[in-house]
């Protein structure tokens, strides 16, 4: 027996061991392995082999796509030939002093798909010949360091020139300064909701907006927490409170979490910029009420307030609106505090959050008080807070801050 005469099942199994780059040449050998190599294994090889991608590439659209809808072998091909350069400059940037700033320039450029070549170079074994080269040069960390800012800053600038950014990801940029891992896992969260609650989307809004704070509180990714610093620098960074349950983030980062997870779930929530504190406005569907049902006169324009920081519970309108006269509000502006707000207005006001942050703790350690819990660089968070106010001034008076930034950048 040739190998030819196994049944297609098990042929198509093996060539799974395969070697991407093998594959065309036993394409080339025989009419039945070139009927073999199919869409559905180059889909698997770009799936296994490449974890990180461009956002152009809309590689998640593509997963879900029909494997027949996509011409996934080009785009390995694509991505095999980006690992190859990659390489080639990286190995240049080790072997000699000359040029290596501007190979690592030829490196960013290619932007997110290089961080699978770069991080498989660094991951050596311990007996490589170069491992201290590949792990702990400058080059290594400078690389991958400046690939995450210059994504950060690209998602900031796409925002500064109208084009849509989901809020998540435009305060993921900041963790991006501060971590390599950066990861956010919101649509594991709302899948986890969904099987909790199978019946999710039969609920009523207003019982949809009380089961998602629910689940968030009982998962500590949201809320108050008398085990860490209110203004610790770790509490501003939304990748660690989807981490790390032992810190709690703070109330703007609570509710992008909160809508976030809302928004993948069918909800219609927005962060709401109220004065010292960050509310999520939650909206019927259209033409809907807050209770189910179709929406009357009176419930057209209802809407429900959460405050996934503090409580489970919702917040009413008539408190929100009597806080607003308690610190001296004009009742012509409740409408524009009660309103919600745009994705720059949340990043500017994290960044000043962290800037806020970094002064706690410089004052801290003034007063021999510091305590970081986790290993943070505060210069890192404060480069990226400075980005963010540079970008995305939001009027007069940001950007005579703005110009101020720019003297420390």
């Amino acid at each position: 027996m040739i190998i030819t005469d196994l049944p297609n099942e098990i042929l198509c199994q093996i060539l799974l061991f395969v070697d991407p780059p093998v594959a065309p040449v036993l394409q080339r050998s025989c009419r039945k392995f070139n009927e073999l190599v199919q869409p559905l294994l180059w889909r698997y090889h770009c799936e296994k082999q490449f974890k990180y991608w461009n956002p152009e590439h809309r590689i998640q659209e593509k997963f879900a796509a029909d494997v027949t809808n996509v011409d996934w072998k080009k785009i390995f091909q694509t991505r095999y030939k980006t690992d190859i350069s990659t390489t080639y400059d990286f190995e240049c940037i080790l072997s000699s002093q000359v040029g290596r700033a501007e190979k690592a320039a030829k490196i960013v450029a290619r932007g997110y798909d290089v961080k699978d070549t770069l991080l498989r170079h660094f991951s050596v074994a311990e007996d490589a010949e170069d491992v201290l080269a590949r792990r702990i040069s400058y080059y290594s960390s400078a690389v991958i360091g400046c690939l995450h800012r210059a994504m950060a800053v690209k998602e900031w600038n796409d925002l500064r020139t109208g084009q849509p950014v989901p809020l998540e990801r435009a305060l993921a940029g900041f963790d991006i300064f501060i971590s390599q891992n950066h990861t956010l896992d919101l649509d594991q969260v709302a899948q986890s909701i969904r099987l909790e609650s199978p019946e999710f989307s039969d609920f009523s809004t207003r019982k949809q907006a009380i089961i998602i704070a629910q689940y968030l509180q009982r998962g500590r990714m949201t809320g108050i927490s008398e085990e860490n610093n209110y203004h610790a620098l770790e509490n501003n960074f939304i990748s660690i409170a989807l981490r790390d349950a032992r810190y709690r983030p703070l109330p703007l980062v609570s509710v992008a979490i909160y809508c976030s997870v809302a928004g993948r779930l069918g909800v219609d929530a927005q962060p709401c910029c109220f004065p010292f504190h960050v509310y999520a406005v939650i909206k019927p569907p259209e033409s809907c009420s807050l209770d189910g049902g179709a929406a009357t006169a009176d419930t057209l324009a209802a809407q429900m307030y959460m405050d996934p920081y503090r409580s489970d519970e919702e917040v009413l309108e008539s408190d929100l609106r009597a806080q607003l006269t308690d610190i001296g509000a004009s009742p012509a502006d409740h409408a524009q505090h009660l309103a919600p707000s745009s994705t720059v207005q949340m990043v500017c006001r994290h960044a000043r959050n962290i800037l806020n942050s970094i002064h706690h703790m410089h004052s801290a350690y003034d007063n021999n008080t510091a305590t970081l819990s986790i290993h943070l660089d505060p210069d890192s968070a404060l480069y990226s807070s400075l980005w963010a106010l540079v970008l995305l001034p939001e009027d007069d008076e940001a950007v005579i801050q703005r110009e101020h930034c720019l003297h420390y950048l």
